[in-house]
């Protein structure tokens, strides 16, 4: 009875998990404002100029665990273009630019590397959100609303953004630098989310799609060790290790304040079929499982 339906409407209807559904490993990002129309795979779309091109690309390529976005905010065409460079969990920076030529004076990855310390965290947190309809219309239809909700508020530099992974969780919205990628999210929902971000915790676990800078199998852990324990606080989360067990299972040791958790998770497959973006053929709906929680210190 799902076929043909938007993919959002698949997944919801089905309560497909969003834990550890966020892009995984990411720890640079490069944020470049681009005010004419997206494309589907819209960074690598981008009409730059060339000499820019190439330089973007060979940042992208050099810089380890690197994902670019374009992001943009209607009404802006008079104000200088703005990029940044943000590092999960360390800093941002922020540059404008007359002209795209003006990014050729920067070397973006050894900015990257400069933004480790906690004291860079900028005073007004990055919030972006993704309307990208050429990648998949749930993601205008829902995530348009959120960002209009959103746009109001002097505590975040909210932004429109191109694909940050899950259409089918839209609106999906992400965190810049504390790294909280959240789903499914309604306009109501807004004014809570931003709230409890702003004391450092995390909202509820189940609209909570993971912190990108960990490992997905992370991010599982994370999410059950957080199930059991009830604790919120955004930054008391530490993975010390992580390995593959037999049978597609991974152990995960995780650090909560003086506690120190052993969470072994792995993924199931449901009998269940949605379309993982519009569009797409129905897929197998997979769901991460607790196999074993452990208190180890």
């Amino acid at each position: 009875m799902h076929d043909g339906a938007p993919c959002r409407e698949q997944s919801a209807s089905f309560g497909e998990s969003i834990a550890a559904t966020a892009v995984s490993d990411t720890t640079t990002w490069y944020l470049l404002e681009y005010r004419q129309t997206w494309a589907a795979k819209a960074p690598e779309s981008a009409e730059l100029p060339a000499a820019v091109r190439e330089r973007f690309d060979a940042w992208v390529q050099s810089t380890p665990n690197c994902r670019p976005q374009l992001i943009r905010r209607p009404g802006r065409s008079e104000e200088p273009l703005s990029f940044y460079v943000a590092r999960t969990g360390g800093g941002v920076r922020r540059y404008s630019l007359e002209r795209y030529e003006d990014l050729l004076e920067l070397d973006a990855p050894a900015v990257a590397d400069s933004l480790t310390a906690s004291d860079q965290e900028p005073s007004t947190p990055i919030l972006l959100v993704c309307t990208h309809g050429k990648r998949d219309p749930c993601c205008a239809v829902f995530g348009q609303p959120v960002y209009e909700r959103a746009a109001s508020s002097t505590d975040f530099d909210v932004w429109q953004t191109s694909h940050l992974g899950g259409h089918r969780f839209a609106a999906t919205l992400l965190f810049l630098p504390l790294g909280l990628c959240y789903g499914r999210l309604r306009p109501d929902e807004v004014e809570e989310l931003l709230e409890t971000t702003r004391k450092r915790e995390i909202w509820r676990l189940d609209r909570f799609r993971g912190q990108v800078a960990q490992p997905t199998a992370v991010m599982a852990a994370e999410h059950f060790v957080r199930e059991h324990t009830g604790q919120r606080s955004a930054s008391s989360f530490h993975h010390e290790s992580l390995r593959a067990l037999d049978a597609g299972l991974f152990e995960a040791v995780i650090a909560v304040g003086k506690e120190r958790w052993r969470a072994v998770v792995g993924w199931d497959a449901t009998e269940l079929l949605a379309s993982p973006s519009c569009g797409k053929p129905p897929e197998r709906i997979r769901t991460p499982r607790l196999h074993a929680l452990d208190l180890i210190g």
